[in-house]
């Protein structure tokens, strides 16, 4: 093999640990190089390995195939790279090499292909430019073509038009966002039904509903899956929908209302003894919450939590 995914996932989780994404980007751009110029492992009937001419293709098929699998992920991390950093002009060059890559690989009109589409749609959202990532996710949705029962893409459809109705509030068409936003809600069903990615899809709409000022809405959902789901919500998922219950609370400058939500997730976590790591930064943003609602007397407490956590 050309390419090992799991020394590379190893090298590049222990990057990012270590903080330093400038080592990390060095890493990705001379793997890309390494990968591009892998070329083909035998030259045919110049080979003196004794293999005829069919096994010898079929050996160079696989090696191309995990070469080219290689270049995908490796071009997909520093795009995501690109993005987390902001540096949208790298990153949108890198999701076009990526998109080329797939091409190349034969990969048109798949669930692969539409994905990578819709998170350049999405690093267009995050650059301010609704028209370009309204391009992107419409072409993404045309790659996925009508719903196949066989296929689980029902969480790619969700993110997909859940970046269309951001990209139509923000050009200001409230009604094609509303739509949008509709039909990435029916999506989220389906991955309720077919055990996809529920809490993530959810998360997601949930996230897009208050960012396009349907916040009353996206209070009630995530409230809704909170009550629903008391007794069969994993852990984790729990405290991904009461950070974000908090963060639209938050946004909707229900400013207490979030300080409590954000305080209801800490005396869950430290009663169960989970989010060690993360409680401090919690603690932090339930006191800024509180000091944006004017209650001095509980920032404090918060902020001197952080402390204690942190000590």
């Amino acid at each position: 093999m050309v390419f090992d995914a799991n020394a590379y996932r190893a090298t590049v989780n222990d990057y990012r640990r270590q903080g330093d994404m400038n080592a990390l980007e060095g890493y990705l751009t001379q793997e890309i190089a390494r990968l591009r110029e892998s070329g083909t492992i035998c030259a045919g009937v110049a080979c003196t390995c004794g293999k005829d001419a069919d096994a010898l293709a079929e050996e160079d098929a696989a090696w191309q195939h995990n070469r080219e699998q290689g270049l995908v992920v490796a071009l997909s991390d520093l795009a995501d790279l690109y993005r987390s950093s902001g540096v949208w002009y790298k990153c949108l060059e890198t999701y076009e090499e990526l998109r080329q890559c797939l091409v190349d690989e034969g990969l048109e009109n798949t669930p692969a292909y539409a994905s990578a589409l819709v998170n350049a749609g999405y690093a267009c959202l995050d650059a301010t430019d609704p028209e370009r990532a309204a391009r992107l996710i419409e072409e993404a949705l045309n790659a996925l073509g009508d719903p196949d029962p066989e296929v689980p893409t029902a969480v790619l459809r969700a993110r997909a038009h859940d970046a269309l109705a951001v990209s139509w509030a923000m050009r200001g068409f409230a009604e094609q966002a509303e739509q949008a936003s509709d039909a990435a809600a029916e999506a989220v069903s389906v991955c309720c039904a077919t055990g996809e990615d529920f809490i993530g899809a959810l998360s997601n709409h949930i996230a897009t509903l208050a960012q396009i000022g349907r916040v009353d809405e996206a209070v009630s959902a995530v409230r809704s899956a909170l009550e629903s789901g008391e007794q069969t919500l994993a852990a984790q998922d729990r405290y991904t929908l009461m950070n974000l219950h908090a963060m639209v609370l938050y946004r909707a400058k229900r400013f207490a209302d979030a300080g409590d939500a954000m305080a209801e997730l800490i005396d869950l976590a430290r009663a169960s003894n989970d989010l060690t790591a993360q409680l401090p930064s919690i603690a932090r943003n339930a006191a800024t919450m509180y000091n944006r609602a004017g209650d001095a007397e509980r920032a404090q407490s918060f902020t001197a939590l952080a402390d204690q956590l942190e000590s």
